[in-house]
């Protein structure tokens, strides 16, 4: 069941490619960063975290060809990265707007109060740098693949659980957050509601993995130096 809301969490994910088209970009003065985080952060995170979903949930073809597997983490990788740089710069486009009398979002940048700045930036890198703790577990794959699960498995019989639930949770953040922000851009919805909805949505995998952890003592971990490649 839940393989087949992922299912439907990346098709509603190709909806954020319209949103960073270039006559969006231009009709609502939204800066060319914004966008393509907008883009990479809204279809291929979501993506590769219900790639990973799958992955870890035992219905993972074994002939699957571990090269897939590797360039695949290769590419959830390369796009976290951008997730990050794309961020960081539409904050600084934000900056740049606000000298030079450009604007943003149908509003003079110059006429943002430092708060409404405070919490684009705090939008900004909400949703991003939380990505990097995918990161472990894309270098378990590439690195361990699925050698690297059976041994894990071995030592901790929920631990594919425990990180099954943990990046279905990611997704699911995705793709609510995501929606919050279209309502955002869309004026449906103010910064303040759509910081609530991400904060919201970042904190709910880290939950999930305490809640496994919890639930199953023994059976699963949180500490990466029992589970890790080169830790077992």
């Amino acid at each position: 069941a839940s393989l087949a809301v992922l299912a439907v969490g990346v098709w509603n994910s190709l909806s954020a490619l319209p949103m960073a088209s270039d006559a969006r970009v231009a009709a609502e003065d939204m800066d060319r960063y914004h966008a393509l985080a907008f883009r990479w952060g809204g279809t291929a995170q979501l993506c590769a975290c219900a790639w990973l979903c799958f992955w870890f949930s035992g219905a993972y073809p074994r002939a699957a060809p571990p090269v897939l597997d590797n360039l695949l983490c290769l590419a959830a990788i390369g796009s976290i990265g951008w997730v990050v740089y794309f961020s960081e710069e539409s904050i600084a486009a934000v900056d740049r707007k606000a000298e030079t009398g450009g604007y943003v979002h149908g509003r003079r940048a110059s006429e943002l109060t430092p708060r409404e700045r405070t919490q684009l930036s705090a939008l900004a890198r909400l949703g991003s740098y939380p990505n990097v703790f995918q990161l472990p577990v894309l270098g378990n794959v590439l690195v361990g693949g699925r050698p690297w699960l059976d041994a894990a498995l071995d030592k901790f019989p929920h631990q594919a659980a425990l990180l099954h639930h943990y990046l279905f949770a990611c997704a699911l953040s995705y793709a609510v957050t995501f929606f919050a922000t279209t309502l955002r851009d869309r004026k449906l919805i103010s910064i303040q509601q759509d910081l609530a909805m991400l904060a919201t949505g970042t904190s709910l995998p880290f939950l999930t993995m305490f809640v496994d952890a919890g639930a199953f003592p023994g059976a699963a971990t949180l500490n990466p130096l029992e589970y890790n490649v080169g830790c077992l």
